[in-house]
């Protein structure tokens, strides 16, 4: 419960408190992150998608990359969360695609191993 309440303070105040305390109720600290996330100041629980604060240790080249990355996939107005959004389904695309493209490939390479062996079976014969 000390993590969760570490959550609750910057988000608690005495209009969204009954809001709160029943929707954490029995959640774990990440499902509790995610509802508070939803709940306004005023106990207000806005219709929008549960939003997770996510932060990074990374070295100076690997900000940098993300500076540029930003620069080239978001056009102004785009948030980070956009930017990782664009570049993580870009990723699982190519992920999901090389994936298809090996199993057919070791299909293909199944078939002509086989087609390989009737020919040298054929040539035994043959000899």
């Amino acid at each position: 419960m000390p993590c969760i309440l570490a959550l609750l303070v910057p988000k608690l105040t005495e209009a969204n408190f009954d809001v709160i305390m029943k929707g954490i109720e029995g959640r774990s600290k990440r499902e509790a992150e995610l509802f508070l996330s939803t709940v306004s100041l005023d106990g207000e629980i806005r219709p929008d998608a549960p939003q997770v604060e996510v932060k990074i240790l990374c070295p100076q080249a690997v900000y940098e990359k993300l500076e540029r990355a930003k620069d080239i996939l978001a056009p102004e107005g785009q948030t980070w969360a956009d930017v990782l959004d664009h570049a993580l389904e870009a990723f699982w695309i190519r992920t999901i695609l090389c994936a298809k493209l090996n199993g057919r490939i070791k299909e293909r390479r199944r078939q002509l191993a086989g087609k390989l062996r009737c020919r040298r079976k054929k040539l035994k014969r043959l000899i």
